[in-house]
């Protein structure tokens, strides 16, 4: 992963990332949904106060997807915000030949056994152990991932 400056996106106006075209626009999703969905999270935790949580199959600590959950159980991230009643499984990546994907209702519709069963757990300091971020290379998404949530909140609202 590489920290990327976040300007407007030219491609989608509800995603914050600098994408100038589909494969860029592709990039800056996958970038904050593998790998800075935690820098996102805390930065959302950072200026609201949500809780950030973990949602993997139980008993999971490294494999799965950090979002931020508001008050009313909203989930967020660089998707934007997710209902409560919404299926867990869909924020729970998926690899498909070699490729990693967020499941789609109508990817789950057809394949139902495609995702394991899931939970969302709040992030405790054994996740964070397990996750072993290396602070100084985290820094530059840390950043990023301020400016980056500051503009989802905007698109939320």
């Amino acid at each position: 992963m590489s920290a990327i400056t976040y300007a407007t996106c030219k491609i989608d106006p509800t995603c914050p990332g600098p994408c100038q075209d589909h494969r860029s626009h592709a990039q800056t999703l996958f970038d904050w949904l593998h790998g800075g969905c935690v820098f996102l999270a805390d930065a959302l935790r950072e200026l609201t106060g949500w809780e950030v949580v973990f949602v993997a199959p139980p008993g999971q600590l490294t494999y799965g997807h950090a979002m931020a959950r508001r008050p009313d159980g909203t989930l967020v991230d660089i998707r934007g915000a997710h209902a409560p009643d919404v299926d867990p499984r869909l924020h729970f990546p998926v690899e498909i030949s070699g490729n990693m994907y967020m499941p789609t209702p109508s990817l789950l519709a057809r394949f139902p056994d495609l995702v394991p069963d899931v939970e969302v757990v709040p992030v405790t300091p054994a996740h964070r152990e397990a996750w072993e971020v290396d602070e100084e290379a985290a820094a530059p998404w840390r950043r990023d991932a301020r400016r980056v949530a500051a503009r989802l909140l905007e698109l939320i609202k």
